[in-house]
């Protein structure tokens, strides 16, 4: 039961982060990106 409770939560974990990283990394990137050329 443990490791497939541990699977579930890790998968969920995995969906959310790749989800916020299509959203904040690109922007992340494009504000450092300006910070460091400007």
């Amino acid at each position: 039961m443990l490791p497939i409770k541990i699977n579930v939560s890790f998968c969920v974990y995995v969906s959310v982060f790749s989800f916020y990283a299509k959203i904040r990394i690109p922007t992340i990137f494009q504000a450092y990106y300006r910070n460091s050329f400007s």
